[in-house]
């Protein structure tokens, strides 16, 4: 019997949200008696925010200033000229929560000023990922103050040799960001002419 490769990838994906569901809903892990710092995380390896078999509610930091939805990002671009960072996620995904880490650092809070920063849950927003087709995560896609799409980072493929908190959060700043801060300023420009 032949199947279709994009209904297999959809059951499994239904089947994951499932087992992370289920998983979800058992009790947080208490919090261990010696916490690490928060300032001893910069250097940390990079890992997950959960422990293994219990996902922690996703964190969202709290310094870099979310707004709440596509709408009103997009209306802020308009007054302000500022392009946007769209950060697509889901509680149950690990790698997203790596970038929740990446996100409290003091680096990403000071490259958020550049951008109009928006958080975009997956498992509230269905016709937000269908729209951006932003169905693996994380998903970040840039767009221009125009609305015009400039760039998207897929996944959560870590350059070779970034092996901490740091590096990762270097990458992003300086790689990624800055990239997509100029093709956002490239497609101003195009839409003035």
């Amino acid at each position: 019997m032949k199947t279709v490769p994009m209904l297999g990838a959809a059951a499994l994906g239904l089947m994951l949200a499932w087992v992370a569901n289920a998983r979800y809903n058992q009790a947080p892990p208490a919090p261990p008696q010696n916490a690490t710092p928060k300032s001893a995380t910069q250097n940390a390896p990079l890992k997950s925010a959960s422990s293994p078999g219990a996902p922690a509610k996703r964190v969202i930091a709290q310094s870099i200033q979310w707004r709440p939805s596509l709408e009103a990002a997009f209306a802020e671009a308009k007054k302000t000229g500022k392009p946007i960072m769209a950060d697509f996620y889901a509680d149950w995904c690990e790698p997203c929560q790596i970038l929740d880490k990446a996100y409290e650092q003091p680096a990403m809070v000071a490259e958020s000023r550049k951008w109009i920063p928006v958080k975009i849950d997956i498992d509230q927003n269905h016709f937000a990922m269908q729209t951006y087709n932003a169905g693996s995560l994380p998903t970040i896609v840039f767009f221009a103050p125009n609305g015009e799409e400039v760039g998207r980072k897929v996944g959560f493929a870590v350059p070779k040799g970034t092996k901490t908190m740091d590096a990762l959060v270097k990458y992003l700043t300086q790689d990624v960001m800055k990239t997509m801060r100029a093709n956002a300023a490239k497609s101003a420009r195009k839409a003035s002419l």
